[in-house]
C-alpha cells in the first residue's frame, strides 16, 4: 500500500482515498482497511463475505461446501 501511494503520489488526492468492492472484492477491502486505518477514509462494501463459516456451510456456491 505504501509503495503504491508514493509511486503515484501526483496522481492519489490522499485525502480522499476510498475502497469499493463486492464479493471477494469486499472482504479484501475490509481487510485493507483494518490493516491500513489511516490510509483509508471510506469503504464500500457490496455482498462481501465475512462470515466464512456460514458461507462455507450454507452457501449455494458449491466450490465453498467443505467436502
Amino acid at each position: 500500500i505504501h509503495k503504491t501511494l508514493k509511486d503515484y503520489n501526483s496522481e492519489i488526492i490522499t485525502s480522499k482515498l476510498g475502497l469499493f468492492g463486492g464479493s471477494h472484492g469486499g472482504t479484501i477491502g475490509a481487510l485493507l482497511c483494518g490493516k491500513y486505518p489511516q490510509e483509508f477514509q471510506a469503504l464500500a462494501m457490496r455482498n462481501p463475505m465475512m462470515d466464512f463459516y456460514s458461507n462455507m456451510m450454507f452457501s449455494d456456491i458449491t466450490d465453498w461446501h467443505v467436502a
